[in-house]
């Protein structure tokens, strides 16, 4: 339940009015660390409107996370070549 967020957002933000969109995920454990990326294509000059709730997904698993994973996790988000990307590491262990 924790990784579905991403992927509902790599689908609200990756698809719609996006030419050749593009989504993909990544999932892979090994040691004891559980490593999960999805990337989804972006449009920088699009004006999408956002609803209400924009955002809240995002605090919401660094929420979840800082609770059940203290300091056992890695997130990164970043913007590049009009490609989102979230990284994910969670050790297990």
């Amino acid at each position: 339940m924790l990784l579905i967020p991403f992927v509902e957002n790599a689908f609200k933000h990756g698809t719609g009015y996006i030419e050749n969109p593009q989504i993909d995920i990544a999932l892979n454990a090994k040691d004891n660390i559980l490593y999960f990326r999805v990337s989804n294509k972006y449009d920088p000059a699009s004006k999408q409107i956002q609803d209400k709730a924009s955002g809240i997904g995002l605090a919401n698993v660094r929420r979840r996370l800082d609770l059940l994973h203290p300091g056992k996790y890695t997130l990164n988000i970043t913007k590049d070549n009009n490609m989102f990307t979230v990284s994910l590491q969670i050790n297990l262990g």
